[in-house]
């Protein structure tokens, strides 16, 4: 291996020295359009003078030239043959276009693959019913074919019943009467899918000895850089051999491509002597004998990573902005998803780049914009003149770059307040008046009581209307992908087909999906990035080619087809095989005359289809062509280093404002558990970010029994409430199911109770008539208060005060003792010694819920809710949702020294908290830490 002269180089100057200025009167014929400017280049350079030019096309459009047939785009093809299916479908009701999709779009490869390769496709699809018909109808066949029919009919003579081998028999035996059917309906408007315009011009030269019109006024027609032909080319090429106007100039350099056993020479000894060339090019790629090549293979663990070594890699290859150098080096893509984080990983030494590849529209920012459109109409709900939409879809448009960059600020402002709202159902009329996209965007795009016919229409409309709004403001590359989104709504539009909006959306995302944005760019100048195919005839001095992967290049994947392997192997149709030998062709020429060589492959080995293997390719040059590369392992370090303890100095500000602010006894817990926690939450405010709750989550479930408890017995507060009394409310179970639903409507503006919430209902309904059921185990009792807010100030040691606050669930009297009650629907820790366990963070299981009990005890004697009444005589209740049907309820009380220590050690904390020479450090126990949201912060 070594670098030389690029291939289009050589030929154009051995035309330019034999030919001259003759030159003119030539047709050369490329593989694709960019080889063909790479070869104009060159001739430009050789000549001295200037010349006119020889036409220069592509083999895909001498072919179109030629059949005088006009190709169809992809989607009316559908259209036509899944209406030919219809037609000759055995059933009385074919399934849908939806379900014709996706196996249309595979007879549409297979047809093309017939023609391509003059299969006689009624041959092919003829239903075989006896093994002996081979011997009379199928002469033609090779005895390898035969073998292959033969095995592949096996399987289904004799014919059996089984489901799967009935419903393949009975599509296969109309595909005849659909290829047929469906050419002919094509030919008749003058339309034509490829393999039909190749057949076209392959057939016309059969039945003719005069060199087609088009093509008498050149001197010679020169086809450059192909490789794998079909029988239709081969049958052109073959014509034109025989007129002695076709010249043939094949890229099969290298000991490496001419391998017999290296599958990129599959197609190269048929045509070399098949198609041999005029003249000969000598290959100079060698010095000496001796290869001045360096390739480099790097695993790097991230997709995304290959793409930021590319930086790398061209700093080194492209110093100071030199523009010759940035034209020689080529970045190969052969997985099309990595385009966009490699435009963005070009350094901007860089001034120009070439883009010669499609982008899939599906990966755009477009797309995925439309997509939550489609969410938003498919999800909208409409009673009577009430319109609202799925706040999912919602928010996700509002949070979309498009929107932010029109709305900015106001748009987070927007998705705030649903969330804050709980708004699961968002309605229209928050976004009137705000902003003309938000107007257009929300509302409804069709009445889905509109015959099928309109809807499309109205769909359409109002698709485009947003498309052409998102225009005004989005950026260069978002204006390609805006116009081909609304090129192929239009094209849907303009089809005129009577379908749901399901089926519109549906189809619409099938359409974009199959289309591919080429970027157009000066392709003589800058750093060039393509995909493989791209590569074609061309030579770079530098290659830099990413995802170099078992299954990516070459591709795991090989193209559905409805005709079985036996039968492609049989009619001699590609198969596996014949792609492989393709990209190990497109591999290995690409390399063969670059001086620096990176191949780049992903390490990683999670995730479908991810193997984390390098190509056979990478292993083909290692091991059986013994080629010298220099491997290496890009990755991520990870420093160990000591841990600080994070602390955060209070100040005289902050102190100020924990003095103004009420201590309650989840903030006590929390500074307990981890100061710089307090910290975050209490003094800055920083808050888990919250989202709209259409399902009850357990912190929810809580508020809802809060709630349906105190509705319940706020009636009867101050009174005595007896077992009767409480029989009557278990069994009035339309109060409490209404009381439950109000809780729904009022916790969580939940306006109806569906789906997973009526599990959630039921368990409410059973909870509470639990705990009454208890209750009225031990009625007679006076019920006080539910929800009862307390406040009270404490002096500290300091001589200043802090404020304390509480919520007490529930507040009644048994048998003349004060009870402290609070509903737990989580876990509850009360189990203490010392009461200074209680302010300990070491203690494994510290009693919070103690603490939060002892507090609610502390705020009640001071704020005078207790009387005379002595605290030893105060039960505090658990009433734990977790234990209601093992037993019951758990309590505990104090004595009069554990009160006055608890009192002690409170103030002792609060001091702790006010004081500005403690400084806000994080907690040693970093069991603390696991689920903390802000470890994050602190790097814990």
């Amino acid at each position: 291996m070594g670098m030389g002269k690029p291939f289009l180089y050589q030929v154009a100057q051995l035309f330019w020295e034999k030919e001259g200025n003759s030159l003119s009167d030539y047709c050369f014929v490329f593989p694709n359009r960019r080889s063909s400017l790479f070869f104009q280049k060159y001739l430009g350079q050789i000549s001295d003078k200037p010349i006119f030019s020889p036409n220069l096309i592509t083999i895909n459009t001498l072919f179109g030239e030629l059949s005088g047939l006009r190709t169809a785009d992809n989607i009316s093809l559908l259209f036509d043959l899944y209406s030919q299916y219809t037609i000759h479908s055995e059933s009385g009701t074919p399934e849908s276009f939806d379900d014709f999709l996706f196996w249309g779009d595979m007879i549409l490869n297979d047809f093309d693959d017939i023609d391509k390769y003059l299969v006689d496709a009624e041959k092919l699809f003829t239903n075989i019913s006896d093994l002996h018909q081979l011997d009379s109808g199928y002469e033609f066949l090779s005895e390898r074919q035969r073998r292959a029919i033969e095995e592949f009919w096996g399987h289904f003579i004799p014919y059996s019943d089984k489901p799967k081998e009935k419903s393949f028999l009975g599509v296969w035996s109309h595909l005849w009467d659909i290829y047929s059917g469906f050419r002919d309906s094509l030919k008749s408007r003058g339309e034509g899918y490829e393999g039909m315009v190749y057949r076209s011009v392959a057939e016309s030269l059969a039945d003719t000895d005069a060199l087609p019109e088009s093509l008498q006024k050149y001197k010679k027609i020169v086809f450059v850089g192909l490789n794998a032909l079909n029988k239709c080319e081969k049958r052109l090429l073959d014509f034109l051999m025989r007129e002695g106007v076709a010249d043939f100039y094949w890229d099969y350099y290298g000991d490496i491509i001419r391998d017999r056993q290296n599958k990129s020479s599959l197609f190269m000894d048929e045509n070399i002597l098949r198609y041999p060339s005029a003249y000969k090019i000598e290959d100079d790629s060698y010095y000496q004998g001796k290869s001045v090549q360096k390739i480099e293979v790097v695993g790097v663990p991230s997709a995304v990573g290959q793409a930021k070594y590319v930086i790398e890699i061209l700093n080194t290859l492209i110093p100071d902005e030199d523009e010759a150098k940035a034209f020689s080096t080529a970045v190969v893509l052969p997985d099309e998803n990595l385009l966009l984080p490699v435009i963005n990983s070009i350094p901007r030494t860089i001034k120009k780049v070439n883009v010669t590849m499609g982008y899939s529209l599906s990966n755009t920012h477009v797309a995925s914009f439309m997509s939550l459109i489609a969410q938003l109409q498919k999800k909208i709900r409409i009673k009577g003149s009430s319109i609202s939409f799925y706040h999912s879809a919602v928010n996700g448009i509002l949070s979309h770059p498009f929107i932010m960059d029109i709305v900015g600020k106001k748009a987070l402002k927007m998705k705030e307040s649903i969330i804050a709202k709980n708004m699961v159902y968002v309605p229209y009329s928050i976004f009137a008046g705000e902003y003309l996209i938000l107007e257009m965007i929300f509302k409804p795009a069709a009445f889905f009581s509109l015959d099928k016919g309109e809807m499309v229409k109205c769909l359409s409309d109002y698709l485009t209307d947003i498309l052409l709004e998102l225009q005004k403001s989005a950026g260069a590359i978002d204006r390609e992908f805006i116009f081909s989104y609304y090129k192929c709504i239009n094209r849907l539009k303009g089809l005129n087909l009577p379908i749901s909006a399901d089926t519109y959306f549906k189809l619409l995302g099938q359409l974009v999906s199959s289309i591919s944005i080429p970027f157009k760019g000066e392709p003589l100048s800058g750093l060039q990035i393509m995909g493989t195919l791209e590569t074609r005839a061309l030579d770079f001095d530098n290659i830099i080619m990413l995802s170099v992967n078992e299954g990516i290049f070459p591709s795991r994947g090989v193209s559905s087809s409805f005709i079985p392997y036996n039968l492609r192997k049989g009619f001699d149709l590609p198969n596996y095989e014949f792609q492989d030998s393709i990209s190990a062709y497109h591999f290995y020429r690409s390399i063969y005359r670059a001086k620096n060589v990176y191949l780049l492959y992903d390490t990683r080995s999670e995730g479908v289809g991810r193997s984390g293997e390098e190509s056979r390719f990478i292993k083909q040059l290692k091991y059986h062509h013994l080629v010298d590369i220099r491997e290496k392992i890009v990755s991520y370090k990870i420093h160990s280093s000591t841990r600080k303890v994070i602390s955060v100095p209070k100040t005289p500000a902050m102190v100020s404002l924990l003095e103004s602010k009420n201590f309650s006894a989840s903030s006590l817990n929390s500074y307990i558990g981890c100061p710089l926690q307090f910290y975050f939450r209490h003094v800055e405010g920083i808050k888990e970010s919250d989202e709209v709750k259409e399902e009850v989550e357990a912190s929810t479930f809580g508020l809802l029994f809060h709630k349906v408890m105190e509705v319940l017995y706020k009636p009867f507060a101050g009174k005595v409430i007896n077992p009767e009394l409480l029989s009557e409310m278990i069994a009035d179970e339309a109060t409490l199911k209404k009381t439950i639903w109000n809780a729904f409507k009022t916790e969580m503006e939940l306006y109806e109770v569906s789906g997973k919430n009526k599990i959630i209902e039921a368990l409410l309904e059973r909870y509470v008539k639990k705990v009454l059921e208890l209750d009225r185990d031990n009625a007679p009792f006076t019920y006080h208060n539910a929800e009862l807010k307390c406040f009270s100030k404490i002096p500290l040691a300091s001589g200043g005060e802090a404020n304390l606050f509480g919520i007490v669930d529930r507040t009644d009297g048994i048998n003349g003792n004060f009870r402290i009650v609070d509903y737990k629907t989580l876990g509850y820790s009360l189990d203490f010694k010392e009461v200074s366990e209680m302010f300990d963070a070491s203690v494994e299981k510290r009693p919070k819920t103690a603490l939060q009990m002892m507090l609610y005890l502390l705020l009640l004697k001071r704020s005078g809710k207790l009387g005379t009444m002595s605290v030893e005589s105060i039960e505090m209740v658990i009433c734990s949702l977790k234990d209601l049907f093992k037993g019951g309820n758990s309590s505990f009380s104090v004595s009069v020294d554990e009160y006055e220590e608890f009192e002690k050690q409170l103030v002792s904390l609060l001091g702790q908290i006010l004081d500005v020479s403690v400084p806000f450090t994080a907690t040693e126990n970093e069991k603390i830490c696991e689920y903390c949201p802000y470890k994050v912060i602190c790097n814990r």
